[in-house]
């Protein structure tokens, strides 16, 4: 049986699909849940076939867009510390005073920013259902930048449809690919009044010859364009800065005439109405990633020859220059540094009379040839742009392959039982590195040999005996684009150098994301990946837990794209996300320092997110992983009474006072709803002018009609309700009552019910956390799973020792856990201790939650505490609202725990005492 990708909507991605559905509130819905009977409807008729209808005016969607980004904000706000001044918080939204849209006029345009490998293309698709469902809206283009994630986004629907079913009405949806072969399927996407989703590169509509933009007879002479056009799309751009990055490729997404744009990426260049902002700094400290380790590979201390290495190369009208790296002689020994050199330069005299370098090593030839950069020197020495000739290379290179390797193993060996592939990437610069092709077929190249000569030393290893069960020659292999050569029985694949760029990888890319659950599957052999030129947008897999770039150039691309290949949490064999940060660890494996690298990576996200990034990537060397006491696990007498006490899991019912929950519901909405304003129109004339600068529009007048007149059937408001909020409808009946304000929703019955069901949701959650109360199922946690669960850090950073514990080290996650497991571990009162493990969670309304600490404590007897240290000092309420009704629930849970006590504290005397 294959896997499968299991799905679930996550809290921060239903989020950001809130922030997108929420710019439309008290936008009428066209059909579904009930219908408006009037002319002013979500869903509208043109020529062409049925189409969107926004009828909310500019300044209600401005509104809309200002308490979103508000509201954005002040959560945002929530979730840092107190003492932090609350504009310096990092993250936040730029307020919109206006919605310009710089090139694209009166087309507004929204932006959501998302962290590579943390659901990008899950929360457009989950938007677009979500925006069918609650306003009617039918017709979606996403537009991508190339044919390659043009099918990993194809994929992804496939994928995903069977898990958005659950939630979402998909009976009549269809999704397509633009084909310019099959104008059919086009027009059925634009004459049907059902939800259609296309997807399409920006190369397939920018052109003037494409056919997407030219009238032909199987269309009686209509351009296709011109059928999307009457649709008003909502336009999703995914990876804006590839797509829309030119004036051609904006006009051809304004000859869609969308109704809306919507914009997701991790990297925007140009950032249009900021409505949602998951950053990379948010998304590690959150979990939601790998966390990262960097393993340095270098060279050290290798001054024995005259070492050169091409840098780049500069170009000039008369004369070509050179920028080489060599060895000079210096006060304090030898150094290597950057100098730039012509023809007739020569090293000795530059080297500072280097002896190594005296003789042969003038220069005779810079050639700046595509493909062929290189310089030469008189003893015929020649060095390639970013190489060098360095004789230790090919060592380095080896050494780099084996960290793969027994990184590979140790992951394996220790997440085998969980049932999680492990996958390695190698990434080259040729591809005769990895395979050389003769006339007779092909051989190994350079690396593919020392790779199986690696694998088979260190498969041998005691440690690593049976952990694959596989031969070198099984377990690797490489996607790369490929040129046939030969016909007939004598065809074959020849595997090209490419850029990244071009078709063939594009190619490369589909095979890859064909092969991605097979390649998940423990079962199939394959565990090493070599590739070529795929580090862009879309390339990932989310069991990637080494990357090993095998390259000469330490600068081939950035670093954020670099580790994004492998950020993904990974998944099990079930196709369930592995959210553990014990697990979750990518190993990057570079041919520079770490602190180099670290610092780089810094750098980049510095420049384009404005956001630190510091001290989170970790020196791969340095990484200890925790020593399991199997014998205190059997025989402590503490640890046996603690487990004892805490291993009951339970189930929770929820009781409250319903009168109770009506008079505080009812008075929030009488008090917070806003104004609840009638659907307008806004009209705007302009006039268009033609010159050199091509086709402009200007403006001329504006209008904004509402129609007082129009008939309005008054939906099943208590039936719509009850849907979304479970409470009987003669409790939403009387909610609406005692709140005065039920006439409202004569005005805008999809903006009421919009704001109401907030108000609801929030107060009802308060309601069942304060009413809900714990049953023991007769059920518990498997004490197996202590010795199953592994335990790594760095000794500098989160990981420290202890001796009270059923490890011999703990990992921490703030300064205050630091200091209470130091106290706990030196404090005579404190007999044992346990940070509980991320398996050990208690379920609530609103989300699992994972208590900190379990403590045995004697003074005159013995006290079994569970402790929780999440907050600041003296005070709790730097928590999160959802984290503090979850430690609520926690308390409740273990009131029904014999013999426990659970405590919020700061430090360890507020135990003791």
């Amino acid at each position: 049986m294959s896997l499968k990708l299991q799905f679930q909507s996550l809290s921060y991605q239903s989020h950001a699909v809130q922030q997108v559905i929420d710019l439309f509130v008290g936008q009428p819905h066209s059909q579904g849940d009930f219908v408006i009977q009037s002319q002013l409807l979500s869903g509208s008729y043109t020529e062409q076939g049925f189409g969107n209808n926004i009828l909310l005016d500019s300044d209600t969607i401005l509104q809309n867009l200002y308490s979103a980004q508000t509201s954005f904000n002040q959560l945002k706000r929530e979730q840092y510390s107190l003492n932090l001044d609350p504009d310096s918080v990092p993250g936040l939204l730029d307020v919109s005073s206006s919605l310009d849209n710089k090139d694209y006029g009166d087309i507004t345009n929204f932006s959501v920013e998302m962290e590579t490998g943390t659901g990008k293309t899950y929360v457009y698709l989950k938007t677009i259902y979500e925006l069918h469902k609650t306003y009617g809206f039918n017709k979606f283009i996403i537009i991508v930048p190339s044919v390659a994630i043009r099918e990993g986004t194809w994929k992804s629907l496939s994928i995903t449809r069977e898990h958005f079913e659950k939630e979402y009405d998909l009976t009549m949806m269809k999704a397509m690919v633009y084909d310019s072969k099959r104008m059919s399927m086009l027009r059925d996407f634009a004459t049907t009044n059902d939800l259609r989703i296309m997807i399409t590169t920006i190369d397939a509509i920018n052109k003037d010859s494409n056919l997407f933009n030219r009238s032909h007879d199987r269309m009686n002479g209509l351009i296709p364009r011109e059928l999307v056009q009457g649709t008003k799309p909502f336009v999703i751009i995914d990876e804006p800065q590839s797509v829309d990055n030119t004036a051609i490729a904006k006009n051809a997404i304004k000859n869609l005439h969308p109704s809306c744009i919507l914009r997701y990426s991790a990297t925007h260049k140009e950032l249009y109405h900021p409505v949602y902002r998951l950053t990379p700094v948010d998304a590690y400290d959150m979990g939601l990633v790998k966390k990262i380790e960097v393993i340095s590979a270098l060279t050290e201390q290798n001054a024995n020859q005259a070492f050169v290495r091409l840098e780049k190369l500069i170009v000039g009208k008369t004369q070509h220059k050179a920028e080489l790296s060599i060895d000079i002689e210096g006060k304090q020994g030898v150094e290597r540094k950057k100098i730039r050199v012509s023809v007739g330069d020569d090293l000795f005299s530059l080297s500072n009379y280097r002896e190594h370098y005296r003789d042969g090593y003038y220069v005779s030839s810079i050639d700046n040839s595509p493909g062929f950069e290189c310089v030469e020197f008189s003893n015929g020495g020649v060095v390639q742009l970013e190489q060098s000739n360095d004789a230790m290379q090919q060592e380095l290179i080896r050494s780099m392959i084996a960290d793969t390797i027994r990184e590979h193993f140790d992951k394996e060996r220790s997440l085998k039982a969980k049932g999680i592939k492990v996958l390695s990437l190698f990434f080259l610069d040729k591809v005769a590195n990895y395979r050389l092709y003769g006339d007779d077929g092909y051989e190994l190249g350079d690396y593919a040999k020392m790779f199986e000569e690696e694998y088979t030393r260190i498969s041998q290893m005691p440690q690593y005996k049976d952990v694959i069960p596989y031969t070198a020659d099984q377990v690797h292999n490489g996607y790369f684009s490929a040129d046939k050569k030969g016909k007939g029985k004598d065809k074959k694949e020849i595997w090209k150098d490419t850029n990244g760029s071009t078709q063939k990888d594009d190619e490369t890319y589909n095979l890859i994301m064909k092969d991605k659950e097979r390649l998940l599957d423990i079962n199939e052999p394959l565990r090493f990946i070599f590739s070529h030129s795929a580090l862009r947008e879309g390339w990932d897999n989310p069991n990637v837990f080494q990357i090993c770039t095998l390259r000469e150039t330490q600068n081939v691309t950035s670093k954020r794209q670099e580790i994004g290949r492998g950020l993904r949490l990974p998944v099990n064999q079930q196709g369930e996300r592995v959210i553990d940060s014990s697990v979750a660890k990518l190993t990057v494996i570079a041919n520079e320092h770490y602190e180099d690298f670290a610092k780089k990576l810094q750098e980049e996200i510095e420049t384009e997110t404005g956001i630190s990034f510091a001290n989170r990537i970790k020196n791969g060397k340095k990484k200890q992983i925790a020593t399991f006491d199997k014998q205190k696990m059997l025989t402590d007498e503490n640890f046996k009474e603690l487990r004892k006490r805490i291993r009951a899991k339970t189930r929770y019912q929820v009781q409250f006072d319903t009168d109770k929950l009506i008079a505080s519901t009812a008075k929030r909405i009488q008090e917070e709803l806003p104004k609840i304003n009638p659907p307008k129109i806004d009209s705007k004339k302009a006039s268009l002018q033609m010159g050199a600068e091509g086709v402009t529009a200007e403006l001329r007048n504006s209008r904004t009609y509402i129609n007082s007149a129009r008939t309005i059937d008054v939906p099943d408001i208590l039936g719509w309700l009850q849907s979304k909020t479970f409470l009987t409808k003669a409790t939403l009946l009387e909610i609406l009552k005692q709140s005065s304000r039920l006439r409202d929703v004569l005005t805008n019955p999809q903006m009421f019910l919009d704001e109401v069901l907030k108000i609801i949701l929030n107060e009802l959650t308060t309601y069942m956390v304060d009413g809900i109360k714990y049953i023991k199922t007769g059920d518990y946690y498997d004490q197996l799973q202590f010795e199953q669960t592994e335990i790594s850090g760095y000794l500098e950073d989160n990981l420290i020792p202890v001796h009270k514990s059923l490890y011999s080290h703990i990992a921490i996650d703030s300064k205050i856990e630091t200091q209470f497991a130091k106290d706990l571990d030196s404090h005579e009162a404190i007999k044992f201790y346990l940070k509980l493990p991320y398996w050990f969670t208690i379920e609530t309304p609103i989300g699992a939650y994972n208590p900190d600490w379990a403590i045995v404590l004697e003074n005159d007897s013995k006290i079994y505490f569970v402790a929780e240290t999440k907050g600041v000092e003296g005070l709790f309420d730097g928590l999160r609202g959802g984290e503090k009704k979850k430690i609520q629930c926690g308390k409740a849970h273990f009131a029904v725990i014999e013999e426990v006590d659970f405590k919020q504290v700061v430090n360890v005397k507020d135990i003791i005492l």
